[in-house]
């Protein structure tokens, strides 16, 4: 059995609140990459990513993240981290991705730090 994931999308006023559930790896990142590439074409450039029932996050996944909040920068936008669990928090951490991209404790909390 392969890897699987989830992903609810949802609109908060102009914020797109990504919540992603599941493992995030080589496996499931083509599909991620499809889900951000749609909001990034569709002219959606605040988004947030809630991490908080993503139970592993390999490096093609930080990979993805990083490529995701290069595309919506460069067009104006931005890419906020939500309340990644103790293990994927230490993976971020190690690869220094929150130098990169803003973390915040809740969805609710990154969702309000983009209207600041």
């Amino acid at each position: 059995m392969g890897a699987k994931v989830n992903v609810e999308v949802t609109q908060h006023g102009d914020v797109v609140l990504l919540t992603i559930e599941g493992t995030v790896d080589t496996l499931t990142t083509n599909e991620l990459n499809t889900i951000f590439e749609e909001q990034i074409n569709s002219g959606r450039l605040r988004l947030v990513t809630d991490l908080s029932a993503v139970d592993y996050m390999a490096s093609a996944g930080l990979r993805l993240l990083l490529t995701t909040v290069s595309q919506v920068r460069q067009k104006g936008g931005d890419l906020k981290l939500a309340a990644p669990n103790e293990n994927v928090r230490r993976i971020m951490e190690l690869s220094g991705i929150f130098t990169l991209i803003e973390m915040h404790p809740s969805a609710e909390a990154a969702i309000e730090s983009c209207s600041q």
